[in-house]
């Protein structure tokens, strides 16, 4: 394999909200100015960004940029989880950015740029259900039927998830599963599993506030689902990060954990649904797998 120096910068132009073609232009110009030196790809379809991570890093490249939300993200971080000398930098421009907010890196992308192209890295846990990855959250439940009904939306942002949560959250049915962890045995009817390796979801949603991307755990929240007449009260605790403290959320901390799920669960993985035909899941954790530019 030869050895380059060149930084490859993966943009998403439709990632997030706003005016389409801006982040491009913005990124261009910052990258002209750059005494680093920069090979730019946009991605085209969803799942372009690992085929793009998967050729350079077979090209040499060491340094990738990623501008785009969490599910651009996630695909990048596929194919460099497992490399200790490959780092990723991180221009949040989607409508969550849940990993972004986690790790505290700027809003702004003039400042966001400067952290992604700067030295200082640390080596994150990555969550897998079966050989799936994800770095903030996955989950089964209400967490997914939300994401499959936003995917359809018009539009992203916190307003449109808000009305997907209100206008389906009346007529959801809890769902059964079995959970097989720290040899324990947990089978009920639940609103949601959530499995969190970050403590966000994105949009400063929060459902599991002491998680951690370096603890070498996962937090896995079962939900009880709220009753109506309490759900609006309550739903303000995601951002205010105290849903964990009341009775309808359980959060146990695993390694690794088997998972039992109907025919019909949906399963979104940092924010995007992904199909599984298998009734099993496998929740396990590669520690320190992935090595993010930081402030």
């Amino acid at each position: 394999m030869k050895q380059r120096s060149d930084i490859l910068m993966i943009i998403n132009p439709a990632s997030g909200v706003g005016k389409k073609g801006s982040l491009t232009d913005l990124l261009n110009k910052l990258i002209e100015k750059s005494d680093k030196n920069f090979i730019i790809s946009q991605t085209e379809y969803p799942g372009h960004a690992e085929k793009l991570a998967e050729q350079y890093l077979n090209e040499g490249i060491k340094h990738f940029i990623v501008a785009g939300g969490d599910g651009t993200l996630n695909e990048v971080a596929k194919v460099l989880t497992g490399y200790p000398n490959v780092s990723m930098g991180i221009i949040a421009a989607g409508s969550g950015n849940g990993l972004a907010r986690h790790l505290s890196l700027p809003k702004n992308i003039e400042e966001a740029f400067d952290v992604a192209t700067g030295q200082k890295t640390i080596p994150i846990d990555v969550g897998f259900l079966n050989d799936k990855p994800f770095l903030s959250v996955a989950g089964v439940g209400f967490d997914a039927k939300t994401a499959s009904v936003f995917a359809k939306m018009k539009g992203r942002g916190m307003k449109n998830y808000v009305i997907a949560v209100v206008r389906n959250y009346p007529g959801y049915k809890p769902e059964e599963y079995i959970i097989k962890t720290n040899d324990q045995v947990i089978k009920k009817k639940v609103f949601l599993v959530s499995f969190a390796n970050s403590n966000q979801f994105g949009g400063n949603v929060s459902i599991s506030p002491k998680s951690s991307l370096q603890d070498g755990l996962i937090d896995i929240c079962i939900l009880e689902k709220i009753p109506a007449v309490l759900a609006a009260i309550m739903f303000p605790l995601l951002f205010m990060k105290k849903l964990h403290k009341t009775r309808y959320l359980n959060i146990i901390q695993a390694k690794e954990a088997e998972i039992h799920i109907t025919d019909k669960s949906l399963i979104q993985i940092d924010g995007d649904l992904v199909q599984f035909n298998e009734k099993v899941l496998t929740l396990s954790l590669k520690e320190k797998a992935l090595h993010i530019h930081v402030k």
